[in-house]
């Protein structure tokens, strides 16, 4: 039997922990001391002299959940029901004392502690993750909610401020709320109130954690209320409760079964209680130790072998396992069994118990997973959170802080924070740290960050402190919220406000007609010279009794409607002199009114100078009105003689060209027949006298035959411009495509000897005189080929379709043209080069000129010398008929 000095050895041997012992041999003892001081374990030897039969330990047990006290029970071998009586009242364990070990105490108590470390940890956790947040006045008044409180309840955000919290709040709860928050105070900030409210005409259950916030100067100011729906863990609870109920008269009825294995005879003697955990009957038992092991689960069935070998070798029995049940239904029992033996050792019989532990089981998964979620929310929540030691070293931090700042949970945990900050922030930190460990709290502190990549993170910090149950400081849990668009904000305000106060114009704000703040031009506007001798006085000493009457009349209400004006008053100043004042009004909805003001006498006398000006200006522009009307009316009678000589020289010009064109038409014509006569008899008179004559004489013929063939070329291309003016259009629809086939056919024996590359892209179809467009098409096309570079001639033809014409492009690869010759090309007669350079007689541009023109459109050229041309045209997209042309030029 082992001893309480045994006791004392076994936990001195501990290099885990040391120990204060504390021996008690009453319970009564015991409870008294308990609720003084808070021990971390207690072993209860369940042979106590005064409260044998354990009904002493729900009580005592109650006080222990509150202290957070690990509970291990020590039985005799025998006392099997004791063991099953401190498990169901929450001990963390049993040991058998015949058999202790100082290990198997040290790792009792080991287990034992983290198991109520770890339950206090989630427990924090649980009370910190809250959804909704409101802040109200000491009476009641709400003054903030978050969106999460207006989406819970279903409620505007302008619904609910400045109204009171109680609305919501079902009606039995409302006395005990006020009475709680009555208790609140600067050294008790804080108190947690569960308590039911109406959400959609439902009661529903909500926790909310309410703190007294102060001001700088410990004055409480408003209260805080940060809440979660508890309603799914009210039914828990309540499930709970009830299923306590049941185990309760489970326990006291006989709730778990009793078996006993007979291991000479090889069989199990059961209760009735057994059969119904197993879901059988004793008919379908055999009592082997086979049949038993049948309805284990197969994944169970190694370990419990295990166990009970080990059971064999001298150990108690004490196992978890779940059974199959012959429905499927799958169980967990919790076994408990004590061995008796022979003299050698050997195990004659074991005695044990059954229950059903399936609903904890079950109740242990599901806060675990609650746990986790709980864990999720602290790691991903919008603000960052993080817990202290007493040395200001990271002990925890969320990734939400991680992520912010850049770095791994590695490279913070045990680092101080101090090397995180700046140096600012860093004597700051050092100052209120130790304030924050004697209070207790810190509310809104501000610091700034230094992030791994170098850049400054502003934050705003909140925290709370863990205390032990002798209030000695343990750690923090601290919220982080990031603070740059606020500071950003800041920055912007302070800009506005500079830019305020160094306006030249009166900027002032009143709030019921009085002045709360005016910048230092409004202040030397009126005379005055500091704000002081205004601030917290009335417009109206700045205004005479007509202009504060007008105010009230005219201004006022249409500021009323409208929310701005803008206009002129009459003002005076501190020594009574006036001034006209240009005036802007707006009106805010929080019914502040903003003024802007400034002096306008200057622009005052510059608009008296500017209506004198005006009216001198108005008499002589009518005089000027007088004499311009008197002179007009001569102009126009010399207008219309002008317009009868024009129409007189437009006439005699028309008819002089047509008797031109006629005249071209006749010579060319006419001048052919001699020109015909003289070259035949030159040629006959070359033929019959061929040998006869010197060279001299030959060529002078020669020089007769050659000028002959230019003037009569030059005869027939003058022909050619005059038909084109002459002739009357005949208009029809002309494919492109077909007019440049017909031209290369023309031109082939050319193209061929020039080695020319001709390329198209697809032509329109359009309204046009077929013979001028395949003359256009053949002169472009003819210019191409003559006037070629030393490369074979490259001649590219496009169409673009324009808003109301089709532009046509003829590009070469030629000798190209200066650009003061671009124009000139198209004047009839017109040579750039000498007759030995490149025949010709200069009409061919001019007759496309002509045809172009004739047709509605344009020709123009774009070329260098030496970089070849490009010859543009364009011919109107003609839908409603073709172009009409009076046929002369």
């Amino acid at each position: 039997m082992v001893d309480r000095l045994t006791y004392r050895r076994f936990l001195e041997q501990d290099d885990r922990y040391s120990y204060q012992i504390t021996e008690f041999d009453h319970a009564n003892n015991a409870l008294s001391w308990c609720q003084q001081t808070r021990p971390d374990v207690i072993l209860l030897n369940c042979g106590l002299a005064d409260r044998e039969s354990l009904d002493w330990l729900p009580a005592f047990r109650e006080l222990l959940s509150v202290n957070q006290t690990a509970v291990i029970g020590l039985l005799t071998e025998e006392n099997f029901n004791a063991a099953v009586y401190l498990m169901q009242h929450d001990a963390q364990d049993c040991l058998v004392k015949s058999k202790l070990t100082a290990p198997d105490l040290q790792k009792a108590i080991h287990r034992a502690i983290q198991k109520v470390i770890s339950e206090a940890r989630y427990r924090a956790i649980l009370e910190d993750q809250t959804e909704l947040i409101a802040r109200f006045s000491l009476d009641g008044t709400i003054q903030f909610v978050n969106q999460a409180y207006c989406r819970y309840f279903g409620i505007q955000y302008e619904d609910i401020i400045g109204r009171s919290y109680e609305p919501v709040v079902f009606e039995a709860d409302r006395e005990m709320i006020a009475n709680l928050l009555q208790t609140i105070n600067a050294e008790n900030p804080t108190v947690t109130i569960e308590n039911r409210v109406i959400v959609n005409g439902e009661i529903r259950w909500t926790q909310w954690n309410n703190r007294m916030l102060f001001d700088a100067q410990g004055q409480a100011t408003e209260f805080q209320a940060v809440g979660r729906d508890i309603t799914a863990l009210k039914q828990t609870e309540d499930q709970l409760r009830t299923l306590s109920k049941r185990l309760t008269l489970a326990v006291r009825s006989g709730g778990f079964g009793i078996w006993e294995y007979d291991f000479v005879q090889e069989k199990q003697i059961w209760d009735d209680r057994m059969y119904e955990l197993y879901g059988i009957t004793p008919e379908d038992f055999g009592s082997s130790f086979d049949t038993w092991l049948d309805y284990i689960h197969p994944d169970d069935q190694d370990q419990l072998l295990a166990t009970i070998q080990q059971v064999l070798e001298g150990k108690e029995y004490d196992a978890e396992f779940r059974i199959v049940r012959p429905d499927g239904d799958i169980r967990f029992l919790k076994a408990y069994g004590s061995v008796e033996r022979d003299d050698q050792g050997q195990p004659i019989r074991i005695t044990g118990v059954n229950f059903d532990v399936t609903e904890s089981r079950q109740t242990e998964e599901t806060l675990k997973n609650y746990a986790r979620e709980v864990e999720d929310l602290y790691n991903n929540a919008p603000c960052g959170y993080h817990s202290l030691d007493l040395e200001g070293r990271y002990i925890k931090v969320n990734e939400t802080e991680l992520q912010w700042l850049g770095y791994t949970r590695e490279e913070m945990i045990g680092r101080p924070i101090t090397e995180f900050l700046t140096r600012s922030s860093h004597l700051n930190f050092v100052q209120n740290y130790s304030i924050f460990q004697q209070r207790g709290w810190i509310k809104n502190l501000e610091y700034d960050y230094i992030c791994k990549d170098g850049s400054i993170l502003p934050v705003m910090i909140s925290a709370t402190a863990v205390k032990d149950g002798q209030g000695q400081y343990l750690y923090n849990r601290a919220t982080l919220v990031d603070i740059r668009d606020r500071k950003q904000a800041e920055a912007v305000m302070t800009r506005q406000i500079a830019a305020i106060e160094a306006a030249a114009d009166g900027i002032a704000i009143l709030q019921e007609d009085t002045y709360v703040y005016m910048n230092q031009a409004h202040v030397q506007l009126f005379g005055y010279e500091h704000t002081a001798e205004l601030l917290g006085k009335t417009w109206r000493s700045l205004y005479s009794p007509q202009e504060i009457s007008r105010f009230e009349r005219e201004i006022f209400p249409t500021l009323q409607h409208t929310k701005t004006w803008q206009g002129e008053a009459i003002a005076i100043c501190r020594d009574g002199r006036t001034f006209p004042e240009g005036l802007s009004l707006t009106l805010m909805e929080n019914g502040e009114l903003i003024c802007v003001c400034r002096d306008i006498s200057s622009q005052k006398q510059v608009e008296t100078e500017l209506e004198r000006r005006v009216a001198e200006r108005t008499l002589s522009l009518r005089q000027a009105q007088t004499a311009l009307f008197q002179a007009n009316e001569g102009l126009e009678q010399r207008v219309q003689e002008r317009t009868q000589e024009l129409g007189s020289l437009t006439e005699a010009l028309q008819r002089s060209n047509r008797e031109l064109e006629q005249f071209a038409y006749i010579a060319s014509h006419d001048l052919q027949e001699p020109l015909r006569t003289i070259t035949s008899y030159t040629q006959l008179f070359a033929r019959k006298y061929q040998g006869h004559l010197d060279e001299k004489a030959e060529k002078y013929i020669h020089y007769i035959v050659d000028g002959s063939a230019r003037m009569q070329q030059l005869l027939q291309d003058l022909l050619s411009y005059s038909r084109v003016g002459r002739q009357n259009l005949k208009w029809k629809s002309l494919d492109c495509n077909a007019l440049v086939e017909e031209v290369k056919q023309n031109l082939q024996v050319a193209i061929a000897d020039s080695q020319a590359s001709i390329t198209t892209n697809p032509l329109p179809t359009l309204l046009g005189d077929q013979t001028q467009l395949l003359l256009l098409f053949q002169n472009l096309m003819v210019n191409a080929l003559k006037y070629r570079s030393e490369a074979p001639p490259n001649l590219k033809i496009t169409a673009i379709q324009q808003e109301d014409c089709w532009q046509f492009a003829f590009q070469d690869n030629g000798i190209g043209i200066e650009p003061q010759y671009h124009d000139r090309i198209f004047i009839i007669f017109q040579r750039l080069h000498t007759r030995n350079e490149y025949a010709g007689t200069g009409l061919g541009l001019a007759i496309a000129k002509r045809i172009v023109e004739r047709h509605g459109g344009k020709i123009w050229v774009e070329s260098e010398l030496g970089h070849g041309s490009t010859f543009y045209f364009t011919l109107p997209i003609q839908t409603n008929g073709p172009f009409t042309s009076s046929g002369h030029d």
